[in-house]
């Protein structure tokens, strides 16, 4: 019951996704990360198959991401991206190949009371001269009688990051007990160094600030603290946050650092995944990535 409701009045904030379905045939030049794609390889390509296909475009390998045989590339050469991709897929070797499309973050408000959220509490009032709907909301207050979240449920955040120190979160980013803070070492053995409040896609390391307001501001939506006389409520007030930087100063960022910040979700206990941005082009890696945590509900704006 708990998660259904949880589910409930996070749909009722954010739609369905909109940013994994089908593969387009080429993202613009201005939708995609300069001189990079990704590539999955099939498993019956080796290091050395993978390497000389890698050399045939004249690329190097980024990083892996998780799904099998998946990998960011950069090119070196003069080939262009979409010539690149032209000569991977002919290979039998892959999968796929795609230009590394960008993502970014939603449109956002800064209203900060309660009452002026109409999206947990519509009663026809009127905020900025308009008059709401009545009950035309996701009804928060009566999913709040029945429960508030949970501690045990996070929710990821993959955004701009998240003000930690905010007054209406404080407390409510989700700490990691098997890493120790600061002493250079992957403590739980997650491939991630001192991820003790979540990671850093843009920056590659453990802290995950936001320098761009919009990460902040969903995370407060979806969990900011309830009954302290400060600011806003969230939709689930008492449950956690885990933070996960994909999108820059600018908001916008790579459906690489996406991917990987869909694994590292799914690895390390996220139960929903919140996704508050989107873009002009599908993913077939993105879309792969989804499918491969079949136990975390995606919740993508549209």
């Amino acid at each position: 019951m708990r998660r259904r409701l949880l589910t409930l009045a996070l749909l009722g904030c954010i739609a369905t996704p909109a940013s994994a379905g089908a593969a387009e045939p080429s993202a613009p030049a201005s939708a995609r990360a300069q001189d990079e794609l990704i590539v999955r390889f099939s498993a019956r390509a080796d290091g050395s198959k993978r390497a000389a296909l890698r050399d045939s475009v004249d690329a190097d390998a980024v990083r892996g991401l998780p799904l099998p045989g998946g990998q960011l590339l950069r090119l070196d050469g003069d080939m262009g991206v979409d010539a690149a991709i032209a000569r991977l897929e002919r290979a039998r070797d892959v999968l796929y190949a795609e230009p590394n499309v960008v993502r970014t973050s939603g449109g956002t408000m800064n209203d900060p009371f309660f009452e002026q959220l109409w999206a947990l509490r519509n009663t026809g009032q009127i905020v900025q001269a308009s008059s709401g709907t009545a009950g035309a909301d996701i009804a928060a207050s009566s999913a709040w009688d029945l429960t508030t979240g949970s501690a045990a449920a996070f929710v990821a955040v993959i955004d701009s990051g998240v003000a930690a120190d905010h007054p209406d979160l404080r407390g409510q980013v989700a700490m990691n007990r098997g890493e120790i803070a600061g002493n250079g070492v992957d403590d739980d053995a997650n491939g991630y160094v001192d991820d003790l409040v979540g990671w850093d896609f843009v920056g590659d390391d453990p802290v995950p600030e936001d320098a761009n307001g919009h990460g902040t501001h969903v995370a407060g939506t979806v969990a900011a603290r309830g009954n302290d006389g400060t600011g806003v409520v969230g939709v689930a007030p008492t449950t956690r946050i885990m933070a996960l930087r994909v999108l820059d100063a600018n908001g916008a960022g790579t459906v690489a650092d996406v991917i990987s910040a869909y694994g590292y979700a799914a690895r390390n206990g996220a139960r929903v995944v919140n996704l508050s941005l989107g873009g002009s082009s599908s993913s077939r890696a993105e879309r792969d990535a989804i499918a491969a945590a079949p136990g975390v509900l995606f919740v993508a704006a549209a």
